[in-house]
């Protein structure tokens, strides 16, 4: 139908109204934010576990 706001599947694409497609975009850019959260959180508590300890640069040192 016309003024049907549901999506629809039509073959094998998928009809969209722009408002769901902005909800799509921002729960795809929340899901990629929160595996690059937790991949982070990995990787540091990789170097931390391993004992070594991590560097830091001179502009990131603190000058107190």
């Amino acid at each position: 139908m016309v003024g049907d706001m549901d999506s629809k599947n039509v073959g094998k694409a998928r009809v969209m109204s722009y408002e769901d497609l902005q909800k799509a975009r921002m729960d795809r850019a929340v899901k990629e934010a929160e595996k690059e959260a937790r991949k982070s959180r990995n990787v540091t508590s990789n170097v931390e576990d391993s004992g070594v300890k991590p560097t830091v640069k001179a502009a990131e040192a603190d000058p107190m």
